[in-house]
């Protein structure tokens, strides 16, 4: 079973689902349209049928805020507490439960936290790494033309060939203009973050985030950029240069 998946992190889609060689995500589609949606996944596919038959992939989660701005607002605003502020307040707890030398089972609470099955992830990547194994694995590494409409030194989540020389994208088909526009918008967002965090340069901060196409509102990206400065006491350099 091989995932034809490409995107960056938090961003990504399912584009094949390889079973012995023949793409079986369509028919896969239909039933998870119906009765067999997993019931340990509510969010996943939560959208209207007629847009995942057009779309014909499986976006990962994360892409609700994209596809379904609105309703996440106000199923943001309905709750008590941000998830920030949720797993704040669970991993303080967990600290407390792990000053203990005797503890030795795995905290109920670690359940809430989420991230199940990451330590699998890990272990196969580092498997493949030191017994030079050359498995597919879909991992974050540089790009180096595995997305052809992205920078070859940025970031992707794509299919590679891992072994103990690290990781080596494997050839993908380009990215359908329905996904690559977004990812483009969020791939320059995190570009100029970056630089913004290093440069500390004000201009950049405020451009990354009109970039950000969940924010791509000037007037709100210098409303967050102040908020931001002032919250976390940074001083930024406001320079009038050019990018």
């Amino acid at each position: 079973l091989e995932l034809d998946s490409l995107g960056l992190n938090h961003l990504s889609w399912v584009r094949r689902v390889l079973l012995d060689g023949q793409d079986v995500l369509p028919s896969l589609l239909e039933r998870l349209m119906g009765a067999g949606r997993p019931a340990n996944m509510p969010e996943e596919l939560d959208y209207p049928p007629a847009f995942v038959r057009a779309l014909g992939m499986v976006p990962s989660s994360y892409l609700r805020f994209y596809y379904l701005t609105r309703r996440v607002v106000q199923e943001l605003e309905q709750r008590p507490q941000s998830r920030a502020e949720e797993v704040f307040a669970i991993e303080q707890k967990l600290w407390e439960v792990y000053r203990d030398p005797q503890q030795d089972e795995k905290p109920a609470l670690l359940g809430e936290r989420g991230g199940a099955y990451y330590s699998r992830a890990a272990l196969d990547l580092l498997e493949a790494i030191h017994f030079d194994r050359g498995a597919r694995l879909v991992v974050d590494t540089r790009n180096r033309g595995a997305i052809a409409c992205l920078p070859d030194d940025c970031t992707v989540e794509v299919p590679c060939r891992v072994d103990a020389a690290g990781t080596s994208p494997l050839p993908l088909a380009p990215p359908h203009p329905s996904i690559r526009g977004l990812m483009q918008h969020v791939k320059a967002y995190e570009e100029l973050a970056v630089e913004a965090a290093v440069s500390r340069r004000r201009r950049l901060a405020l451009l990354a985030l009109v970039a950000h196409p969940l924010v791509a509102d000037a007037e709100l990206a210098v409303t967050l950029v102040d908020e931001i400065c002032t919250d976390h006491a940074i001083q930024l350099d406001d320079d009038p240069g050019p990018p």
